[in-house]
């Protein structure tokens, strides 16, 4: 393998990774900004 086709494989690699973290930061965004509010919610965590 040539350090071209190196170079290209890790650029389109890195490149691959940085669009599924966007696609799952904009999903988790979207979670957070459906979820109910309030202190009194079911599954909140309580002492």
């Amino acid at each position: 393998m040539s350090d071209a086709s190196l170079f290209l494989h890790i650029a389109l690699s890195l490149s691959f990774v940085g669009l599924v973290g966007l696609g799952i930061g904009r999903a988790l965004d979207a979670w957070v900004r459906l979820a109910p509010t309030g202190a009194d919610d079911e599954g909140a965590l309580a002492d």
